[in-house]
């Protein structure tokens, strides 16, 4: 199966690392660990600025019923009919 990827033939070598390249290749994945938790970090406070903005817009835009007429934020009201079907 092995001949289908082009790897060659398995022949059970392995490579031994010395103490430095171990050590090299921990600070490397640890390099990319912060950097992969930095973008993370980036991305979330991007988009929460951004929908803070939108929320702040909307809720500016919203004209609200004055007196005492206000009914609850988020609430519709009815559109005004003719006397109700009995």
């Amino acid at each position: 199966m092995n001949e289908l990827y082009g790897e060659g033939r398995p022949t059970g070598e392995t490579v031994k690392l010395s103490p430095a390249e171990e050590q090299a290749r921990k600070r490397r994945g640890q390099w990319l660990a912060l950097a992969l938790v930095a973008f993370v970090f980036l991305v979330f406070s991007i988009t929460v600025a951004r929908l803070g903005g939108s929320l702040e817009n909307a809720t500016e835009s919203r004209e609200w019923p004055s007196g005492s007429e206000q009914s609850a934020p988020g609430v519709l009201d009815a559109p005004p009919s003719e006397e109700p079907a009995e």
